[in-house]
């Protein structure tokens, strides 16, 4: 549980190895973080009877990162209450999208 909730029923879920950011951990841990972080949320949704449900994962100061060891919280959501995830949206053209796209492409090796 998180020691300092959103809402009821707020949870983290971390490996028990330390790794900093999303960038230290392998990929095997980082998929079992994420079926036990689904899980949870499929509990927390049932238990707390959230309509939404927001997971989270910050890396890098600059990222919002406060508690550098890897870690998503699974936050249950309800309307109005008060929290949120808000930052500038910026316009960008198909062709500006498609040039990030390309750019990305050339670093993934995803099949």
């Amino acid at each position: 549980m998180d020691i300092g909730p959103v809402n009821p029923g707020h949870v983290l879920v971390a490996p028990k190895k330390h790794y900093a950011s999303i960038f230290d951990i392998p990929p095997e841990t980082a998929q079992e973080v994420m079926a036990v972080a689904q899980q949870i949320a499929i509990a927390v949704k049932e238990t707390f009877h959230c309509p939404g449900l927001m997971l989270f994962q910050a890396n890098g100061k600059e990222g919002e990162q406060t508690v550098f060891h890897f870690h998503m919280h699974i936050v249950p959501r309800h309307q109005d209450d008060g929290a949120g995830l808000i930052w500038p949206r910026r316009q960008c053209t198909s062709e500006q999208l498609a040039a990030h796209a390309r750019l990305l492409q050339g670093k993934l090796q995803i099949n």
